[in-house]
């Protein structure tokens, strides 16, 4: 994989070569069918290193073969989840933090899409307290090990800083990135799963309410709150109680 990924860099032919057999998408299929033992933090660091040549060198190759990397390599959970978990924190971190004061891939369009894919991997991938029961999804990552409770919180936290990073991006969260957010608490019923999230959206709406408001008025965020405290958890209750709170001291006389 180092020698693929050293060719990438290195030649032109070979970057239009792999855009056009679709290569990465061929990697993470047959990683995917292999033994995860290969899954290792080497490979990673072998990916992030190619990452950070592709942001930095930009092109109209490098910009299709970093999408491709991101959408089936990087940002694929089913490839991940059943790493070591210093493996997901390690990529995780890398993309709450350096991966985003390096690369402009970021559209508006693009955006939306990697909020909505994010968060739906935080709620079938990296749930806290399983999500059948009460939820009523079908989970994934329970074909093998996954990282303790206390390596998914972190790993969650890296991921939500990354939305939220994200998501205030130009000029600020776009409606279709709140409407994901919102369904996301609205959905899923596990007050575990439900409180990081909530807390990320406290502090979109405290740090950037200009934004914020609107949007969480267009959308109906108010509703999202009265279904959160119906919770039975004190805590979750005042945190809605908090963010509606917020809301309405930063609205206007409507």
């Amino acid at each position: 994989m180092s020698f693929i990924c050293e060719l990438v860099e290195t030649s032109p032919s070979i970057q239009q070569q792999v855009i056009a057999g679709r290569g990465f998408l061929v990697i993470s299929h047959l990683l995917g069918r292999s033994s995860r033992r290969h899954l290792t933090l080497e490979l990673l660091q072998t990916f992030l290193k190619l990452t950070k040549y592709l942001v930095t060198c930009p092109s109209n190759n490098t910009d299709l073969l970093l999408k491709q990397l991101l959408d089936h390599c990087l940002f694929n959970p089913a490839l991940w989840i059943h790493t070591p978990a210093a493996v997901q924190i390690k990529l995780y971190s890398y993309l709450a933090t350096e991966f985003l004061s390096d690369t402009q891939i970021y559209s508006n369009v693009r955006r939306v899409s990697t909020v909505l894919q994010t968060m739906h991997t935080l709620k079938y991938y990296y749930w806290i307290t399983n999500p059948k029961e009460l939820t009523g999804i079908t989970p994934k990552g329970t074909e093998g090990p996954r990282p303790s409770r206390e390596d998914i919180v972190s790993i969650r936290s890296y991921m939500l800083l990354f939305v939220k990073k994200l998501v205030m991006i130009g000029n600020g969260v776009k409606e279709d990135e709140l409407q994901s957010i919102l369904n996301f608490l609205t959905t899923v019923q596990e007050d575990d799963n439900l409180h990081d999230v909530l807390q990320m959206l406290m502090s979109l709406m405290c740090d950037h309410p200009s934004t914020l408001v609107p949007a969480f008025d267009a959308k109906g965020g108010v509703r999202c709150v009265f279904k959160m405290l119906s919770s039975d958890s004190q805590m979750i209750r005042l945190q809605s109680l908090k963010l509606l709170g917020f809301f309405l001291s930063r609205s206007t006389h409507k």
